[in-house]
């Protein structure tokens, strides 16, 4: 176990940097005003998106703690040494990186951060975030941040332990679908009663609101092999269905603080098996056989990855429906996919498979001539921040399109205010009690 001196990667390559701060005493005094960070077990690239994304708030030199270097050089190392290429020599990233089996008491003892960047593999990550919590760091975290009903006691000691210290825990900027732009358009026609009318309840058979999207495994880049673990990465209760319930949340109940002792209610869950092959695996991972822990996993030759989830339960007591699901690779190259429906007692708005630049108004009841009219005045005013919208009439009800899918990131942390806080307890209370009924219902 040896600290590994400080690291600069850069266009020239990995060289070491012998002590010598950049010349300028401006230099000096804005970094020494910047938040000091330390990136814990980093394993995937969201991590390094992170660091990227919100470069102008952090010292330039960095702390990086990991058990070895494996993960980290496909998933951090390289993506770092890309943004370094565009830089020049004063805004480079340095990285004190250090690895050995010791790595996270080494991170706890040294506390060289302010902040930490925690994209790990998601197996300890709650582990991860509640003992840098404990140390007075705030947390910046890829989903998901739990997998189990233990992991969410530990998520939300966490928080507490943040708040008590002044500092927080967010995995917010990790939350992408809040920047598409048809569902912002989705959660400003929600707010409109004129359109959408109010928000209906909707029954188990017939939820109000339904969220799905539809992953691939293999997009072109490299997977870790733990990456097919459920245990490691997460289920299809736990993963990327964090997203699909932010949504529901912050479309719907945009602003409102929800207390998930009292407004969730998990009534059923269930996870089912997508198929790995030998060759698929080899062709996603580059490692030929499969690690002793997918062992469990293997009916033959072939991996029975349950990635794929279902959940319904209910949100204030709205019906609420998510599903996920996940292929190998493309067969006609779609890419990752979405759907959503929100029913209201005037319109029901819906993005459909394979139209994510495409809002659909579908009226319910209502004179449609006043919703039309109502909805045009509603285009235009988001026009003036989303001039790509266009708003065009269906054969049922009405179409928004927009030019762009998504936002710009914003590059600014923002701490998350109290509502927020109590809605990403609700959203990884709501996963892992879908995860813990999975199980009882599969005894």
């Amino acid at each position: 176990m040896k600290i590994r001196p400080m690291q600069v990667i850069g266009g020239l390559g990995l060289f070491l940097v012998l002590g010598a701060s950049p010349s300028t005493k401006q230099y000096l005094v804005e970094q020494e005003s910047k938040i000091k960070l330390n990136v814990l077990s980093p394993a995937h690239p969201h991590g390094a998106h992170l660091q990227e994304t919100f470069k102008g708030e952090f010292c330039r030199e960095v702390a990086v703690y990991a058990p070895t270097k494996g993960d980290m050089q496909i998933s951090y190392l390289n993506l770092i040494e890309r943004y370094n290429k565009k830089v020049n020599e004063q805004d480079l990233w340095r990285l004190n990186i250090y690895t050995g089996s010791d790595y996270l008491e080494k991170m706890l003892r040294e506390k060289k951060g302010d902040m930490i960047i925690i994209a790990s593999n998601n197996q300890r990550k709650a582990e991860y975030i509640e003992k840098s919590a404990r140390a007075g760091m705030s947390v910046l975290a890829d989903k998901p941040m739990a997998l189990s009903g233990d992991d969410f006691k530990r998520l939300e000691s966490a928080f507490n332990m943040a708040a008590e210290h002044g500092n927080y825990i967010s995995d917010l900027p990790s939350m992408s679908m809040r920047r598409f732009v048809t569902y912002i358009v989705q959660k400003e026609l929600n707010a409109i009663p004129e359109v959408f009318g109010e928000l209906l309840t909707g029954t188990v058979d017939n939820p109000a609101v339904i969220q799905k999207n539809h992953h691939l495994y293999w997009k072109g880049i490299k997977r870790p092999p733990w990456f097919f673990d459920v245990k490691q990465q997460g289920s299809g209760l736990t993963d990327v269905t964090t997203h699909l319930i932010d949504i529901v949340q912050w479309s719907c109940f945009l602003c409102e603080s929800i207390d998930y002792r009292k407004d969730i209610h998990v009534t059923s869950a269930r996870t089912w098996a997508t198929d790995i092959t030998p060759t698929q695996f080899r062709k996603a991972t580059s490692i030929d056989d499969y690690p002793e822990y997918l062992h469990p996993y293997r009916q033959d030759s072939v991996l029975k990855i349950h990635s794929n989830g279902e959940i319904n339960y209910t949100l204030k007591g709205i019906h609420v429906q998510i599903v996920s699901t996940w292929d190998f690779e493309s067969v006609d190259g779609e890419r990752d996919s979405y759907e959503s429906i929100i029913r209201g007692s005037k319109a029901t708005l819906k993005i459909k498979t394979g139209n994510l630049n495409d809002l659909f108004i579908e009226p319910s009841e209502g004179d449609h001539a006043v919703i039309g009219k109502a909805l045009e005045a509603v285009v235009e005013r988001l026009k003036a921040q989303y001039p790509y919208l266009s708003l065009s009439r269906e054969k049922v009800g009405w179409r928004i399109s927009s030019e762009k899918t998504s936002v710009v990131q914003e590059d600014r942390l923002i701490a998350p205010v109290q509502w927020e806080i109590n809605n990403m307890l609700a959203k990884y209370y709501t996963t892992t009690t879908a995860h813990e009924k999975a199980k009882t219902m599969c005894r």
